[in-house]
């Protein structure tokens, strides 16, 4: 074993530890690694970060995620548990050319939700490279707080295409001007990353305590090397990170072109808004698809129109539209939604 790992002490399993330079451990009882690597006594760390001072919503999202959601939202106009089946009538060779927006077998389940809801229901386009992983053991969808970018593409080795991965160790996994982005936003959230040594595999280390909610495969010999994993404060097994279901928009059939005013909220740390609908659309789905896939709020509640790729699921359960470009969500939400605004228009 890598003199940068050492064994866990009787009595609290047989999982290896990160070492310390000084040889310490990365636990809550001894010296844990800070932001920057280096050794930060227990009495020194300071109070948990302001994502974890409200209790009861760090424990919401816990059991949000790791259980599922089975619980009903605020908004109550269409519970989630009313069962609605999965509209029939569509062929493999239908769902299939889908096949680059969502995966396919979910199209028949937004269609159900769309009459369900009786809403218009816009979803960007995922990553196509994130659908294999999609509901695998040892893998997970992106939640709010996690703001790094999925790869483009693998490099040799390492399959990298679809998972949230460092552009400072794979920048080739980034392609175009995705690699620029993805720098931005890899270096304005480090603070959220638990530092560890040099070539540690965080899948086979405990991180209890250590206070974040996600770290780096630093094992060159790993497949994911360079790919994040949620670790949250270690009590989870880590699961790596691919793109979630990111909702447009969800506009009632009854009234589409006014947008109620959304939900104002804090989530994870970061400023959230959501419309009425939601919440208990999240869970709707979340249930019917097996795990979490959903995370946050419909992207018109917080930006104007963007130069997207965007599928339409329409209130008919039947109806599906490919929007392509800005120019076409435009066009959309002038006609079909019939005049529409995003929540900062222009």
């Amino acid at each position: 074993m890598s003199s940068n790992f050492i064994s866990s002490p009787q009595g609290m399993g047989s999982l290896p530890r990160p070492a310390m330079e000084d040889g310490t451990l990365a636990r809550w009882q001894s010296p844990r690694p800070d932001v920057t690597g280096s050794p930060t006594l227990l009495a020194d760390a300071g109070p948990p970060p302001s994502r974890e001072n409200d209790p009861w919503d760090t424990l919401a999202n816990h059991l949000r995620v790791v259980l599922g959601s089975i619980l009903a939202g605020p908004w109550m106009e269409n519970p989630f548990w009313t069962e609605t089946p999965s509209p029939k009538g569509f062929s493999i060779d239908e769902i299939n050319q889908y096949g680059d927006y969502i995966r396919p077998n979910h199209v028949p389940l937004f269609a159900a939700a769309a009459k369900q809801f009786r809403v218009y229901v816009l979803i960007r386009k995922t990553n196509p490279a994130s659908l294999e992983y999609m509901g695998r053991p040892g893998y997970t969808g992106k939640r709010l707080d996690c703001k790094w970018k999925t790869a483009n593409r693998d490099v040799g080795f390492y399959r990298l295409a679809g998972l949230v991965a460092s552009p400072e160790l794979q920048p080739q996994a980034f392609v175009g001007t995705k690699l620029e982005s993805a720098r931005r936003e890899w270096l304005q959230h480090q603070e959220l990353i638990l530092r560890l040594p040099e070539g540690a595999d965080p899948t086979g280390l405990d991180l209890r305590g250590s206070r974040k909610p996600y770290a780096l495969q630093l094992n060159p010999r790993h497949k994911h090397y360079g790919c994040v994993v949620w670790i949250e404060d270690g009590i989870l097994q880590p699961r790596y990170i691919h793109a979630d279901y990111d909702l447009y928009a969800l506009a009632p059939a009854a009234n589409p072109s006014q947008r109620a005013a959304p939900r104002q909220e804090q989530m994870l740390g970061v400023a959230h808004s959501a419309g009425q609908q939601w919440f208990s659309f999240m869970n709707w789905m979340d249930r019917q698809l097996g795990f979490p896939m959903i995370f946050h709020g419909e992207q018109e509640h917080f930006l104007s129109h963007t130069d997207d790729d965007v599928i339409v699921f329409f209130p008919d359960g039947r109806t599906i539209q490919l929007l392509k470009g800005k120019a076409d969500i435009e066009k959309f939400y002038a006609v079909t939604l019939g005049g529409r605004q995003p929540a900062k228009a222009g």
